[in-house]
């Protein structure tokens, strides 16, 4: 974050940068505007304890990385080894020592008190390799080459679902459009005109008329429609917040740069980067995928002003007050290096949910 005396990064849309380089680049962003809003010795807290990623997380950037970036995710992913794979069809699977007793007597090769791998290493001349798998041997063996490649594992579970998710994308034209034409992972980085605060935000993929975003979600009930849920997902997380900032983003970055004030950084299509230019107003549209069979697909555009009437939408506006008034603490807390907010008020009626009452 700012607050740290560190190489500031130039103002600018970087269209290169790997998540490692935008997760350290010191500078405010739409997550850590709402741990500000939430809580000041939080925000401090984050400041100084950066939070690892969860497997959730990580499964997050996976499904992003195979719908934004199919062939870097080839590349990075590989799958955990699973008996249903074709190659163990026919064969059985030894896991563990009441797998291998059959075959100990058979053999006649007593069991005692020798561990699991003794017991492997009398057993492996009778194990014919066209009907037994010794599943200890698979894991070993995939391990060692997935490290000496340096590549990312991912459970059984989660492939199954990302190859879900991928083929209901491909197969929906309107998702798939969005994510075509246009560069996947954009970074801008920009100086607040008001507060003076740098900011960062990152682009799941932009083109040159239009935001696109990827969101997966998972229904807990099925009490309502699944159009209202994604709905709901838009207010729990916020995302018009998100959609806020990158319109502020855009709008600023792009005046900047064709004023000569901000650049662009890495190797760009000549006529796309002309059309990227020539307007700061863009369309946006997030893409929903489901993370649990069937995968439903749903979409929604996202729009500064009402259609027709030219005034600003009240989700769009909210999310705009929030921005600012998210700096505006972020700064004054710069400035002062006072972290912690009010925490002493008289409870009131308003204060209290009416369901308390019910």
């Amino acid at each position: 974050m700012t607050n740290k005396k560190t190489q500031l990064p130039k103002e600018g849309i970087y269209f290169e940068m790997t998540d490692d380089q935008y997760f350290a680049l010191p500078a405010f962003s739409r997550s850590f505007s709402e741990t500000v809003l939430f809580d000041l010795q939080e925000a401090r807290h984050i400041l100084d304890n950066p939070i690892e990623a969860t497997p959730a997380m990580d499964l997050g950037t996976a499904i992003h990385s195979a719908i934004l970036e199919p062939k870097k995710f080839r590349e990075l992913y590989v799958k955990k080894p699973h008996a249903s794979d074709c190659e163990y069809e026919g064969k059985k699977i030894l896991y563990t020592v009441e797998d291998l007793k059959p075959l100990l007597a058979l053999y006649g090769i007593k069991k005692s008190t020798k561990n699991k791998l003794q017991l492997l290493t009398e057993l492996r001349p009778f194990i014919d390799p066209d009907l037994y798998v010794v599943w200890d041997d698979v894991m070993m063996s995939f391990e060692f080459e997935t490290a000496a490649k340096g590549k990312k594992i991912l459970e059984f579970r989660d492939f199954e679902t990302i190859r879900g998710i991928q083929k209901n994308i491909n197969e929906d034209n309107g998702a798939k459009q969005i994510f075509q034409g246009g560069y996947p992972e954009v970074t801008i980085v920009w100086k607040d005109p008001v507060t003076g605060v740098l900011c960062k935000c990152r682009l799941d993929y932009l083109r040159s008329d239009a935001i696109g975003e990827v969101k997966s979600f998972a229904v807990k009930n099925k009490k309502s429609t699944l159009e209202k849920v994604v709905n709901r997902e838009i207010v729990v997380n916020r995302y018009n917040l998100q959609f806020a900032v990158y319109f502020d983003a855009l709008e600023i970055i792009i005046d900047r740069i064709n004023a000569g004030h901000a650049e662009i950084f890495g190797n760009v299509d000549g006529g796309y980067l002309k059309e990227l230019l020539s307007s700061n107003i863009k369309k946006s549209y997030m893409v929903f995928t489901r993370n649990q069979a069937p995968y439903q697909v749903q979409i929604r555009a996202i729009e500064k002003k009402a259609g027709g009437t030219g005034s600003i939408n009240g989700y769009f506006s909210v999310a705009q007050d929030l921005w600012r008034e998210a700096l505006g603490i972020y700064s004054q807390a710069l400035l002062s290096g006072v972290w912690r907010g009010p925490n002493f008020s008289v409870l009131q009626d308003e204060d209290v949910p009416g369901v308390m009452y019910q």
